[in-house]
């Protein structure tokens, strides 16, 4: 099974609900894809948990050493942002 995952639904590093259930499809699957701009998504989502005092610097430098480690397991998918930006204006899709 391939399985392709936002920024949103990554892997947890953060103790999130359903984190237990993405982690088990994770296990499951055979390619987890998600797209290139989930890397910079989830070093934000780390940064805001740090600089909100969620987690320890200690927490936080782990974390992202973690994530960066397990960043080349995906299938990182390339897009083209301008397209993008025609599908987002033509389907009137919003931003996180």
């Amino acid at each position: 099974m391939i399985l392709y995952l936002d920024t949103s639904s990554s892997p947890s590093y953060i103790d999130e609900p359903f984190s237990d259930v993405v982690n088990e499809w994770v296990e499951e699957a055979e390619i987890v894809a998600t797209c290139r701009v989930a890397y910079l998504e989830m070093i934000s989502v780390l940064s805001r948990h740090f600089k909100g005092g969620d987690i320890s610097g200690t927490d936080f430098r782990m974390l992202v050493k973690t994530f960066s480690k397990e960043w080349d397991n995906f299938l990182v998918i390339d897009f083209d942002e301008v397209e993008a930006g025609r599908l987002a204006r033509k389907y009137w899709v919003k931003g996180t």
